[in-house]
């Protein structure tokens, strides 16, 4: 929450903007960026104002660990998600898994709900992650426990594509007492203990219409030509068609979308057929 994943895209290459709603951390992250020589923008502001707060809008937003759980309205989150991308930018998300979340910590047993129905979890236990033994005040908290379906479907509903999503089976602090520091503090449970998933990580695209038109919007070329040579059994020329649609400009995506519908067709006709349908007017329809 001081800068440390964004100074890591800009050392990246990345021309990189971070956000966060303590001045604090704010003026920590530009120090550090200051002092080591990374070029690196911080501003102060609330993530659920993030789309008229930042001089968007970006390729790529990225949000890290231990972020989503103080946030109580994931729709709102999500459309400002997609309101800080340019159509086909990325949203890059990982998280520690909710499931972690019904255990006690101590004892591993499950002692909370994993669907918490948008009530919020109080602690006000002193500490930290960065030092649970530190001296600290104000110390009252509420985070939400968000299943992992709700944030897909928030995504999904705001306009993102899910391009890939993956579980994972460590953590990068000592989150139970099973579990053991393997190397760099990465955290994982002994082999001879069950395994269960630690982490979460997402990518997923913001898909508008223009972008869709603009992917799937052909030119003259026709692309069922490439479907005809496959379907004669001439690979071939269906490869060489295909090659030839690429360098006029005609979009993949198109291509594809045209090979499924013919071959899903042809496939029906080769059915009845075998069937024993003889009849034109049966098999069009």
């Amino acid at each position: 929450h001081f800068g440390l994943d964004t100074l890591s895209w800009a050392r990246e290459g990345a021309r990189v903007t971070g956000l966060d709603f303590s001045p604090d951390a704010i003026r920590a992250a530009r120090d550090l960026a200051s002092r080591t020589g990374i070029d690196a923008d911080f501003v102060v502001g609330d993530v659920l104002d993030a789309a008229t707060t930042l001089d968007g809008p970006f390729d790529v937003v990225y949000t890290g660990l231990g972020a989503i759980c103080w946030i109580d309205d994931l729709q709102r989150w999500s459309r400002q998600v997609a309101d800080l991308l340019e159509p086909g930018g990325m949203l890059y998300l990982v998280e520690f898994h909710p499931l972690t979340d019904i255990f006690n910590d101590d004892s591993l047993e499950v002692t909370e709900s994993y669907f918490d129905d948008g009530k919020p979890y109080r602690d006000d236990n002193s500490g930290s992650y960065a030092d649970r033994d530190a001296t600290t005040r104000k110390n009252v908290t509420y985070s939400w426990t968000h299943p992992i379906s709700s944030v897909l479907t928030h995504l999904m509903d705001a306009g993102f594509s899910l391009d890939r999503f993956q579980e994972h089976d460590f953590t990068l602090f000592p989150r139970f007492k099973e579990l053991v520091n393997t190397h760099d503090d990465i955290h994982r449970f002994p082999a001879d203990h069950p395994q269960l998933p630690l982490m979460y990580s997402l990518r997923a695209t913001r898909i508008t219409a223009a972008l869709v038109t603009e992917l799937v919007g052909g030119r003259d070329t026709n692309a069922l030509a490439v479907g005809d040579a496959l379907l004669d059994g001439n690979a071939g020329e269906a490869i060489a068609r295909w090659d030839a649609l690429i360098e006029a400009g005609e979009p993949a995506l198109r291509i594809v979308a045209t090979l499924t519908g013919q071959i899903r067709g042809w496939l029906w006709v080769s059915l009845l057929e075998q069937q024993g349908e003889r009849d034109v007017a049966v098999i069009a329809k």
